[in-house]
C-alpha cells in the first residue's frame, strides 16, 4: 500500500453511529449530579464561613466573652435558621402554597399566647420559654385534630392554621391591653419577646432547641423523597404509589416540633422559611431532595449573618433580629419575584 493510498483507506473506515453516544450520555447524566454537589458544597461552605466569621464580628473581646456569649449565639442562629428554612420547603410542598412558611399553621401565634401568659403571671424567663413551648405544642395538637377530621387535607391544614393564628392574635392583643393597667415592665417584656432574640448565655438553649429540632428532622427524613409527588393532587399521588395523608402527617409533626423549638427559645423569627427556599429554587429546581438540604444550610448561614448585622448596626445596642430579617428579606423576596416573572 502506497502513501497516496492511505487517505483512501482511512476514508473507507466506518465507525458505529453509537460510538460517541455512551460518552455523551455519561456527561449528560453526570452534569446534574455535579451541579447538585456544587450547590450543596456552596451552601455548606456558606454556613461554615458564617459560623466561623460571625463570632469575630464586633469589638475585640476576650476568649470567655466569645465562648460564653458570641459563640453560643452563633450556634443558636445556625440551628434556628437551618430548621426554619427546612420547614419552609416542606410546608410549601405539602400545603401546595408558595407563601407557606413555618408560621402558617399558627404555631408561632400559639407560642406567643403561652409566653405572654407566663409574662403576665410574672414568671421567670425559663417559665416563659416553657409557656411558649407549651402554647406551640397545644396549637399543633389543635390544628392536627381538626385536620384529622378531613384526612389531613392540605386546605384544611392551611385554613385551620389561619383561623388559629387570628384567634391567638386576638388573645395576645387582649393580654397586651390588660398589661397596660399593670406593670409597664410586663408590657415591654411581651413586646420584646414578639420581636424575637437570639441572645443566650452558654450552650443550654441552643442544645435544647437543637435536640427538639433534631426530632423534627427525623420525622421529615422518611418523606423527603415523596414531597414532590405529595404536592400533586391526592389521586395522582396515590396513583404514583405515595400516600399523601401519611406524608402530610409526618410533615406536620416534623415542622411543628422544629417551629415550636425555635419559637419557644428565640421568639417568632420571620421570613427565613419563606425567602430562602424561593431564593434557591431557581438554582435547585423543585426537587426537595436538593432544595431542602440547600435551603437548610443557607438558612442557617443567612440567620447567622443577619444576627451579626443586628449586633453591629447600632452598636453597642442590639437590634431585634426580626428588624434585620424583614429589612433584608422583603426587598430580596420582591427582587426574586420580579426576576422570575411568574
Amino acid at each position: 500500500m502506497g502513501i497516496s493510498a492511505i487517505p483512501r483507506e482511512v476514508a473507507k473506515l466506518s465507525f458505529p453511529k453509537s460510538y460517541s453516544a455512551p460518552v455523551d450520555a455519561s456527561v449528560r447524566s453526570s452534569s446534574p449530579r455535579l451541579k447538585a454537589l456544587a450547590l450543596l458544597a456552596f451552601c455548606f461552605a456558606a454556613l461554615v464561613i458564617a459560623v466561623g466569621v460571625a463570632p469575630l464580628i464586633g469589638g475585640s473581646a476576650a476568649w470567655p466573652t466569645i465562648r460564653d456569649l458570641r459563640l453560643p449565639r452563633v450556634v443558636f442562629a445556625a440551628i434556628a435558621g437551618f430548621g426554619l428554612a427546612a420547614c419552609g420547603v416542606v410546608l410549601q410542598a405539602v400545603l401546595k402554597n408558595p407563601l407557606a412558611s413555618p408560621y402558617t399553621l399558627g404555631i408561632a401565634s400559639g407560642a406567643a399566647v403561652g409566653a405572654v401568659i407566663a409574662i403576665q403571671l410574672g414568671l421567670a424567663a425559663a417559665w416563659v420559654t416553657g409557656g411558649a413551648l407549651g402554647g406551640a405544642l397545644a396549637t399543633s395538637v389543635l390544628v392536627y385534630g381538626v385536620a384529622a377530621l378531613r384526612q389531613h387535607a392540605a386546605e384544611t391544614l392551611l385554613l385551620t392554621g389561619v383561623a388559629i393564628t387570628l384567634f391567638a392574635s386576638a388573645v395576645t392583643t387582649l393580654l397586651h391591653y390588660l398589661a397596660l393597667g399593670g406593670s409597664t415592665i410586663d408590657l415591654v417584656a411581651m413586646v420584646r419577646w414578639s420581636m424575637a432574640s437570639l441572645e443566650v448565655v452558654g450552650f443550654g438553649p441552643p442544645a435544647w432547641c437543637g435536640a427538639l429540632s433534631a426530632l423534627g428532622l427525623l420525622c421529615l427524613l422518611p418523606v423527603v423523597r415523596q414531597l414532590d409527588v405529595a404536592s400533586l393532587d391526592d389521586a395522582s399521588a396515590l396513583g404514583l404509589g405515595v400516600d399523601p395523608i401519611r406524608v402530610r402527617r409526618l410533615a406536620f409533626l416534623g415542622t411543628s416540633l422544629i417551629t415550636a423549638a425555635v419559637v419557644a427559645f428565640a421568639g417568632p423569627i420571620g421570613f427565613v422559611g419563606l425567602v430562602v427556599p424561593h431564593a434557591l429554587r431557581p438554582f435547585t429546581g423543585p426537587d426537595p431532595r436538593l432544595l431542602l438540604p440547600c435551603s437548610a444550610l443557607l438558612g442557617g448561614a443567612f440567620l447567622v449573618m443577619a444576627d451579626a448585622l443586628a449586633r453591629q448596626v447600632i452598636y453597642p445596642t442590639t437590634l431585634p433580629i426580626n428588624v434585620v430579617t424583614y429589612a433584608v428579606g422583603c426587598p430580596a423576596f420582591i427582587w426574586i419575584l420580579v426576576r422570575r416573572g411568574k
